[in-house]
């Protein structure tokens, strides 16, 4: 049997088309281009703000992104939306294509008290992105090193470790309680994914994906039947149909 790398799917791109928004955004200072999604499957699970970089047509450029529900303004959104404010841009692009590459977490979306704090703290987000992505390409060729030597770890020591060793390096490394651990190991036997090596490398991997973009300080939170959605989610995208 061929031990697939844990992290070799994952990536940090999707694509989408600009679509009208409530404008918002413009009104405060922070235009943003609303995205309906495309393509690319791996976008973050956690809501919040994120700086990206944005490749319209030729053009590439920094900015920041939220993938939330917008709680300052709305009262019960069900759906995500994607929204980026691009830096230095000022072009209508209403129907066009932007691909946008996840580069760093900022932090958790929130409800702000009132416009004012929500500008402020949009301002300091701006700030943060610019930082993080000044420091892109030293931390990409930290984590790619990282990644490489983790799954050196896996395939050698990891995936063979007794039952209970294996599922403490899972809560350890991930962050996840005994409670979720169970969940997703009985739900992907459930769902045919019977040969134990196999099994241990899509827990691996489904764990990686769905805490790829959180920081180790934020528990990950799924909220009612959010851990099942993700779970059929990556089961569709990444494991039906692999023998």
């Amino acid at each position: 049997m061929v031990i697939q790398k844990v992290y070799e799917n994952i990536e940090s791109c999707f694509e989408g088309i600009v679509v009208e928004g409530n404008k918002i955004g413009r009104k405060i200072g922070f235009p943003t281009a609303n995205l309906n999604i495309q393509s690319g499957i791996n976008f973050p699970t956690l809501n919040g703000v994120y700086s990206v970089e944005i490749q319209h047509g030729d053009e590439r450029f920094g900015g920041v992104m939220n993938i939330g529900v917008k709680p300052t303004f709305e009262e019960d959104l069900k759906e995500k939306v994607f929204e980026v404010h691009i830096f230095e841009f000022d072009k209508e692009i209403y129907g066009e294509l932007l691909k946008v590459e996840i580069c760093s977490f900022i932090r958790r979306e929130k409800k702000f008290r009132n416009v004012e704090d929500l500008k402020k703290q949009l301002s300091e987000d701006c700030d943060t992105a610019k930082e993080q992505l000044l420091n892109k390409n030293q931390e990409t060729h930290y984590q790619a090193h990282y990644l490489q030597e983790f799954n050196r770890d896996i395939e050698t020591t990891v995936i063979h470790l007794p039952d209970l060793d294996f599922v403490r390096f899972c809560e350890e490394k991930f962050s996840v309680n005994r409670g979720v651990y169970n969940t997703v190991d009985k739900w992907f036997a459930e769902h045919q994914v019977v040969n134990i090596i196999r099994r241990r490398m899509t827990i691996l991997r489904f764990l990686y994906w769905v805490t790829v973009y959180i920081p180790r300080e934020c528990k990950l939170e799924f909220g009612p039947k959010g851990l099942t959605e993700q779970l059929s989610f990556y089961y569709m995208n990444h494991v039906k149909g692999e023998k």
